[in-house]
């Protein structure tokens, strides 16, 4: 089995100059904790989580209590708070080796790209689960 059976492909992505404010309503809207970060050429250069975009937004923002700096802090870069050249994999990766990397990385995801860092798709613990999950089913129903 290899990643492409277990990826999602349809992902959203964002640039270097997504501001905060707009990756936590793109993480509010959706529901994943994942963002690619593209370059100007469509490459992947980074990653945002749901926990960096956390670690930022003060909980008195969505109440209307927050500081003018706090407020401030909303209109960051992505190219501020991403993570820097994430591990990666490609289609043909084994599913065994993703997953052993997911795991000993302690990483939540792996983006999927081609040998020019074009992003393909994303593989996250949800991906392999709902694999797990709609084999155990057919495996009932049999």
């Amino acid at each position: 089995m290899q990643v492409s059976d277990l990826m999602s492909s349809n992902v959203e992505s964002i640039t270097m100059d997504t501001i905060l404010s707009d990756v936590w309503k793109i993480f509010r809207q959706h529901r994943f904790h994942h963002l690619p970060v593209l370059d100007e050429n469509n490459k992947l250069i980074g990653m945002v989580s749901d926990r960096d975009v956390l670690y930022y937004i003060s909980p008195r923002v969505e109440s209307g209590n927050a500081t003018v700096a706090e407020i401030e802090v909303l209109r960051k870069p992505a190219h501020q708070f991403m993570s820097r050249g994430p591990l990666t994999v490609y289609p043909n990766t084994s599913a065994t080796r993703a997953l052993r990397t997911i795991i000993d990385q302690s990483v939540s995801c792996l983006p999927v790209v081609d040998d020019e860092m074009n992003l393909l798709g994303i593989l996250t613990w949800r991906d392999v689960i709902k694999y797990v999950l709609n084999r155990a089913e057919e495996a009932e129903a049999n």
